[in-house]
């Protein structure tokens, strides 16, 4: 789950093993769910 601040208010985001995570700070980020839990594997 990632949480973004929009006018004020805190949004959820809920992403899944092989979804991209999709960050507005940084839009060229291009990592799974599964990857950023997992890093060694």
């Amino acid at each position: 789950m990632v949480l973004t601040l929009v006018n004020g208010i805190y949004q959820e985001s809920v992403f899944r093993a092989q979804e991209s995570i999709v960050s507005p700070l940084f839009p060229a980020l291009a990592i799974t769910a599964e990857r950023l839990l997992h890093p060694e594997e």
